[in-house]
This record gives structure tokens, sequence and C-alpha cells, in this order.
């Protein structure tokens, strides 16, 4: 059985591609990748502009002076002034400008994590439309066998025309039922190439069974870590009340003279003291720690409760498989018994519904294994760059 996902191609295509190299297609080509990554750039770009110098100052004055006797004069002078920025003060702002560049990386990161989550689920959605078609064909065969040996025995006289009618119903329900599920599955079909924003035509092979793997950390508890870095960062560049001083150089030329002038101009921290933006620095730390405990403590609950779903998942699909063998082997033995005229319809119809509900329910535990297991190496950090 193999899935076919047409894309708009390039010559150059993955012909039987396994979900991997249709994975690795998607993430090099993504727009929404492409474009999270610049999100590291801009926090770079960012952090120079933190770090840069502010741009002197130049002042130029003419002056006429005119005596009340002889000629007069011209004069002018000139200013520049230099903004100076204060021992110390300059590694907090790059402590900060590194902490945002930390932070950007981070969500990067997480995007691209979160991104391989969602096109596995996305996957697997339509792998589960594929197998619900392909039980729908196995229904429709089931249903015109019925169908075939009930015009048979209603030809024959031994079913009234009703007992036909119902079988009749009963394909015909079962033909309108596959063409939702292929509505079903050409949805899914396009919401997974939709988000892998591939160009290509890609056959990809709807074998793959996702298993656990090894995990690093949890990107939300890094990003959190990060975001607790920045504000300490921040709380400690604050800190400083005066950051800035400006130092000026002046030449003046007046009637009979030259003046020389240097200066310095020091901001008075009277009122504005910074305290309250480190305080609320801090306390932007404080609620980052809180966060990432309470992140921590919840993550740790949904492993173990996803271990425990995984287990309880195999356990249903083996009891489901076992029950399906004797439903198949029912079912043939009712067929015969119909076809023989010992058993009645009705009874056929319900062997049946429950040999493909308990086949529809096995295809509902797989699909839950493979989400079980996607959330869990997501959460494990198992997706992690």
């Amino acid at each position: 059985m193999r899935i076919i996902l047409y894309i708009v191609l390039l010559p150059a295509m993955l012909v039987g591609a396994s979900f991997e190299q249709f994975l690795d297609e998607a993430l090099k080509r993504s727009p929404y990748l492409h474009s999270s990554k610049l999100k590291a750039q801009s926090a770079s770009l960012k952090s120079e502009q933190l770090r840069l110098y502010k741009n002197p100052e130049l002042d130029v004055e003419l002056s006429q002076f005119e005596p009340d006797v002889g000629r007069g004069e011209l004069g002018y002078g000139v200013l520049i002034r230099q903004p100076v920025r204060l021992w110390g003060v300059s590694d907090g702002i790059k402590r900060f400008g590194d902490s945002m560049i930390k932070g950007a990386k981070i969500d990067t990161q997480m995007d691209r994590a979160e991104f391989i989550q969602k096109i596995s689920e996305l996957y697997v959605a339509y792998v589960k439309s594929k197998m619900l078609l392909d039980l729908g064909t196995q229904e429709l065969h089931i249903a015109k066998k019925i169908l075939q040996i009930s015009e048979a025995r209603y030809t024959s006289g031994t079913i009234p025309r009703s007992s036909f009618l119902q079988a009749k119903v009963a394909y015909e329900m079962v033909k309108i039922k596959i063409i939702d599920l292929e509505l079903r599955q050409t949805k899914t079909n396009f919401q997974l190439l939709s988000f892998a924003g591939i160009d290509e035509e890609i056959l990809v092979d709807d074998k793959h069974i996702f298993r656990r793997l090894d995990g690093s950390s949890n990107l939300k508890l890094k990003r959190l870590e990060a975001s607790q870095e920045s504000a300490l960062a921040k709380a400690n560049m604050s800190s400083n009340k005066i950051k800035w001083i400006n130092l000026g150089f002046g030449y003046e030329r007046e009637i009979e003279q030259d003046i020389m002038r240097l200066s310095l101009d020091l901001p008075l921290p009277l009122f504005d003291t910074k305290q309250q933006s480190v305080e609320l620095a801090k306390l932007e730390a404080k609620q980052a720690s809180l966060l990432h405990k309470s992140l921590q403590d919840r993550l740790l609950k949904e492993e173990r409760y996803l271990l425990q779903e995984a287990s309880l998942l195999e356990r249903s699909l083996r009891a489901n498989e076992k029950i399906r063998q004797d439903e198949q082997e029912l079912l043939e033995m009712f067929s015969r018994g119909y076809k023989l005229a010992s058993l009645n319809l009705l009874e056929l119809q319900d062997v049946k519904n429950r040999l493909l509900k308990t086949e529809e329910q096995i295809i509902n535990i797989k699909t839950a294994k493979s989400l079980n297991t996607i959330n869990l190496n997501y959460i494990k950090g198992a997706y992690n760059e």
C-alpha cells in the first residue's frame, strides 16, 4: 500500500520517498522556516545597535560686532560635544544584547521543532484517511458479495424482495461513503502538501513508523531560561543611574580675544534613579523562573501520561487484532450460512458491522500511537536542531 502525494513539480524529484526524505525537503524549502531564521539576524542587528556610540554634535556660531567707533568685525565660535558611555555600562549592554540573540536562536529552533511536530501530525492524518479509504473499499467488497448472494436467493425465492432491497441499499450507501472518504483523503493530502510548502511532485511511502527518539532538552524550558537571563541582564543594565556624559570642546574668536572652553555635561539622577526599572526587570526574571518551574512540572507529568498511554494503546491494539481474527472467521462462516439459507440477512449484517467497527478501531489506535510518539518526542526535545 503506497500513498502518492502530488505536488506541482520540478524535474528533480523524489520517487518512492520515505517520510524522512519528504520531511528533509520540507525543512529545506519551507518559507515559514526561512522567515523564522531571520529572527536571529534581527536580534544580532538590534544587539549591535545597542552597543553603538552616539554621534558627536557640532555647533557653529557667527557673530557680527559693531563698535560705536571704528569698523565692525566678524566673530565666530565652534563647539563640539561627544557623548561618552561610562565605564561598566558597555558590559551590561553587551550582556543584554547577547541574551537577545540567544533567545532569538531558541525561538528559531522552537519554530523548527514545532514545524516537525505539525507536519508529522498532518502526515499521520493523511495516512489515517488512506487507511479508512482502504477499509471503505473492503466494506464495499463485502457489501457487494452480500448483495450478490441476496440477489441469487431472491431470484430463487428463498428471501423476500425487502431483504434483497436492504442488501442493495446497504451496497449503495457504502459507495456514497467511499466518496466522502475520498474527499477526506483529498483534504488531508492538500493540508500536508500546503503546510510543507514544496513545489515538487513527491511519492511518499505510507509505511513510516514513528519511534521514540533521544532528546536533549525541551526548548520551551530553554526559552524561559533565556528570558530569565535577559531580564537579569536588563536589571543590571538599568542599575546604572548615569550611563552617558557629554564632553565638549569649544573655541571662540571675538574682538581682540580668543576663548577656548572645555565642558562636561553630567546628568543628575535626583528624581529618576532607575530603581523602578531595576525592580521591574527583577520581577520579570522571577516570573520567568516561576513559569520555568511550572512548565517543568507539567512536562514531567505529561511525559508520564504519554508513556502510560502508549502502554495502554499497545495492549488495546493487540486485543483488537485478536478479536479481528475471530470476527473475520465468523464473517466467513455467516456468509456461507446466509448463502445456504441457514441464516438471515440481519445476522450477517451484524457480524459484518462488528468486524468493520473493529477494523476502524484498530486504525484509530494506530493513529493514536503515532501521535503519542510524536508528542513524546517533541516534549523530550527530540526534534531540536
